[in-house]
């Protein structure tokens, strides 16, 4: 049981996560470049946005799942792409 386990019930945990989660949405939002569709994306840019581990991209990108706009060393995704992925 941790601390917080012990000092709330667990319906005002439940309440605490939701407005957690919804401060850091609002966080990512407003840190979040211009939603571009057109712009190109890093590995790690994409993985960020994305939450999918660089590997998986870079699979995906090998394997022709995801199109690589960029050099076969320094790949390159569309943001529209990154963000119609059906995880």
């Amino acid at each position: 049981m941790t601390e917080l386990e012990r000092l709330f019930s667990p319906d005002v945990l439940a309440a605490l996560r939701d407005l957690v989660d919804a401060r850091v949405e609002e966080r990512v939002r407003a840190t979040m470049p211009a939603a571009d569709p057109s712009r190109f994306l890093s590995i790690k840019e994409a993985a960020a946005i994305s939450g999918h581990p660089e590997d998986t991209l870079r699979k995906w990108l090998q394997r022709g799942t995801l199109p690589n706009y960029g050099r076969h060393r320094a790949p390159r995704v569309r943001l529209s792409d990154i963000l119609n992925l059906n995880p």
